[in-house]
Parts: structure tokens; sequence; C-alpha cells
């Protein structure tokens, strides 16, 4: 789907910008997720849950 390739491009530019940012990385692993990118939709996952994300995103993350 070229909507999720393209906000594969746009969030991964924002964590280069600042990776210090859980809500890019918990949208990019659920990206990745739809795109069928299971290692790099782990990868962020864990990066998303290491930053803190809130329980609502924990829960989205947890059940893809």
């Amino acid at each position: 789907n070229k909507k999720y390739d393209k906000a594969y491009v746009v969030l991964r530019k924002v964590i280069e910008l600042d990776d210090d940012r859980p809500d890019a990385y918990f949208n990019l692993a659920l990206v990745c997720k739809r795109l069928g990118r299971q290692d790099q939709f782990e990868d962020y996952r864990a990066r998303a849950l290491q930053l803190g994300v809130n329980d609502k995103m924990k829960a989205a993350l947890f059940k893809s």
C-alpha cells in the first residue's frame, strides 16, 4: 500500500532527526507490521517500549 510506504519513509526521517520519540517508533512499528516487515516491527516496538509509550499504545503494540 502506497500510504504505508510513504508513512514508512516519513517516520524514518522523523527518527533520524530525533531518535527520542516513542510516538514515532510506535507508529513506525505499526506501519512495518502492515507492510509485513516483522523483524523491523519487533525492533521498533522494542524501542517504543524502551522510550516509554503510554498504556494505550502498549496495548496496540501487543495486539498487533
